[in-house]
């Protein structure tokens, strides 16, 4: 059962937690439900919709956020960018050391596993 965890923002930088929804699955009419439901609490307390929201690439809720709040601006994650560009440089062996050629499997194999531990 995934939980939708949302939060937001001060002006300060501090961060607060404005739901927690488990949601059924993780698919456009699930998370179309839960912000819905978001934005009725959110105009019931006055509060405006938010002018960013920052998602992981989730397509199903970035589709709903586009229905919910059409006038909000969506941005990808930093921290989920810098991971997929890291798991794309090691799925295509981008980076290799000094002198190895392409043909020396087992060496790419090796230096994969040291990053994969790195990163650990």
């Amino acid at each position: 059962m995934p939980l939708l965890n949302i939060m937001g923002t001060t002006s300060l930088g501090t961060t607060y937690y404005l739901g927690f929804i488990f949601l059924s699955g993780e698919t456009e009419e699930d998370y179309l439900w839960a912000l819905k439901e978001l934005k009725i609490v959110m105009k019931g307390k006055d509060i405006i919709d938010p002018g960013v929201v920052i998602t992981d690439r989730e397509l199903a809720l970035m589709n709903a956020l586009e229905i919910v709040f059409p006038k909000t601006a969506n941005l990808l994650c930093e921290w989920h960018i810098s991971k997929a560009v890291l798991t794309y440089i090691k799925r295509e062996r981008i980076f290799k050391k000094k002198g190895q050629r392409d043909d020396d499997e087992e060496a790419q194999k090796e230096e994969v596993s040291k990053q994969d531990n790195f990163m650990v």
